[in-house]
């Protein structure tokens, strides 16, 4: 199972996915939602100042700070059960056409994947084909075939200079210009 989540461009922050919490909702750094909830707390604490006295503001400044933290429990896992987090890379590998005379062909690719990306990602991935096109900066309209690689690894700072050492090594062998990359903080379950 892998969960996506997606953004929501009128408010600012991610958008839980069905059934997650509250708590797990905030703790996902919706800013909007903390930045309204502090200013609550200002306002009610100038109120309470005015009317009570700065004791009770000081009760309610603290029932507020534990309100803000959201629960220590969505921080440290912000997956559903029976999911952990991972990193999913996309990369994109532009392949060329008929009209391109650096077409990688399917035994150039095959041999790229078997030598470079096996050796790196052992444990698992995917390899979609596809289409895209784009504009270069030299403003040349380009249509290929692409390959895409996804690979799903668990969050750590060596996968990434791992997809570094890939997509330098596609570049150089096969001379493109680029990569497209895709960085996905997701969840999933094996």
């Amino acid at each position: 199972m892998v969960e996506q989540r997606t953004e929501n461009p009128r408010v600012g922050g991610s958008i839980p996915p069905p059934g997650t919490s509250f708590l797990r909702y905030c703790s996902e750094g919706n800013v909007i939602l903390q930045f309204l909830r502090l200013s609550w707390v200002i306002f009610m604490l100038k109120i309470l100042n005015w009317t009570t006295g700065p004791r009770s503001a000081v009760a309610v400044l603290a029932v507020c700070a534990s309100m803000l933290s959201c629960s220590s429990e969505a921080q440290t896992n912000p997956c559903p059960d029976g999911t952990e987090p991972y990193t999913e890379y996309r990369l994109f590998f532009g392949r060329g056409d008929a009209d391109n005379p650096r077409v990688v062909s399917d035994e150039d690719w095959s041999k790229f994947l078997e030598d470079t990306v096996t050796v790196k990602f052992p444990d698992g991935l995917t390899v979609l084909d596809a289409y895209g096109q784009y504009t270069d900066p030299s403003g040349t309209f380009t249509k290929e075939d692409t390959k895409v690689l996804i690979i799903l690894v668990p969050p750590d700072g060596d996968s990434a200079s791992r997809i570094d050492r890939v997509i330098e090594e596609y570049k150089q062998r096969f001379v493109r210009s680029a990569v497209l990359r895709q960085v996905i903080s997701t969840c999933a379950a094996f």
